[in-house]
């Protein structure tokens, strides 16, 4: 078997089936689709038990609600293909993405490949089309690229669905999924993968259609999102010091997170005060020197982060308030 495709599913029952074609259509045959239901309670059980009665490779598992992580961590203990790919389940592949990926890995003998992608909306609409700037075209070193991936400006997105992995590699480093972090758990284990890689490709074509979802995670708040995100600087905080990376390559990842979080925390329902006292505790572990905001950031961004370093982040808070007091 060359390749294993893992396809993690809960409650995805209005673009499942052309998920489903879109693996179906694909070019290269010779793999197999591990299929994991996530405690689903539309039917998207029924949709995957109908493809798996008809298509002996889609391999259909079910398992109580564990979270998206605990989905493909399943997945990959079934897998049996030498190389591993991932899909989400209401997103589609291109119909070379299996063969151009493999190939990518195979013929530039790599221990990684990754892709540029379309965004596309409900009705397959293209929205965006991704793509690697100059300077990160020219990596070929996975610590090279992987500390890149840090850098604001870089805008490198490291969902698992646009990469290709070695299956030895994942099993000899026992790697899985976070699954105490709910956002960000994926390109968690994307980084971890490059450490214990040498040489990756990236191809310049766009192979895998990635959907917006209107309503998502990571554009409101919540506290899965609070907690996901401090232990995701704790984890890569760890991984940077047991693999000898400077710190300071963290210092734009952690800005990042904190004006993201900031913008939906005060955008919340949650009172003035507990607003305030949310956003201290989060602060903690987002420290940033004065020098590093002041080159490298600028506009609202700047305002806000300035504001923060001298605690008077209430004056964003309190405006922001009236502004939707005012409108209402």
């Amino acid at each position: 078997m060359d390749v294993s495709i893992i396809l993690p599913v809960y409650n995805g029952e209005n673009f499942l089936a052309n998920c489903l074609d879109s693996i179906l259509g694909q070019t290269f045959k010779d793999y197999e689709l591990i299929i994991v239901d996530d405690g689903s309670t539309d039917s998207s059980s029924d949709i995957c038990t109908s493809y798996a009665f008809k298509f002996k490779h889609f391999k259909f598992y079910k398992q109580k609600n564990l979270g998206v992580s605990a989905a493909r961590n399943f997945g990959l203990s079934k897998a049996q293909g030498t190389y591993i790919l991932f899909i989400d389940s209401d997103d589609l592949y291109d119909q070379n993405f299996v063969r151009n990926m493999l190939n990518a890995i195979r013929e530039s003998k790599v221990d990684i490949a990754c892709c540029n992608y379309r965004t596309i909306d409900s009705k397959n609409n293209v929205l965006y089309d991704s793509h690697f700037d100059a300077k990160i075209r020219q990596l070929k070193n996975t610590r090279k690229f992987l500390t890149y991936t840090f850098k604001t400006k870089a805008k490198v997105y490291l969902q698992t669905w646009r990469f290709i992995f070695l299956n030895e590699i994942i099993k000899n480093n026992n790697l899985k999924f976070n699954e105490n972090i709910a956002i960000g758990e994926d390109a968690l284990f994307v980084r971890q993968y490059l450490l214990r890689s040498k040489t990756i490709k990236l191809l310049n074509e766009s192979l895998y259609f990635y959907r917006i979802n209107a309503i998502s995670a990571t554009n409101r708040y919540n506290e899965k999102q609070f907690t996901s995100s401090i232990c995701l600087i704790k984890e890569y905080t760890k991984l940077f010091k047991d693999n000898g990376i400077d710190l300071k390559c963290l210092n734009d990842y952690k800005v990042g997170h904190y004006l993201i979080n900031f913008r939906n925390i005060i955008k919340s329902n949650l009172g003035l005060i507990q607003i305030l006292k949310t956003i201290q505790s989060y602060k903690i572990f987002f420290e940033f020197s004065h020098s590093h905001i002041l080159f490298n950031f600028f506009g609202k961004d700047l305002l806000i982060l300035l504001l923060s370093k001298f605690n008077l982040e209430f004056v964003i808070v309190i405006i922001t308030k009236a502004k939707r007091f005012m409108t209402s």
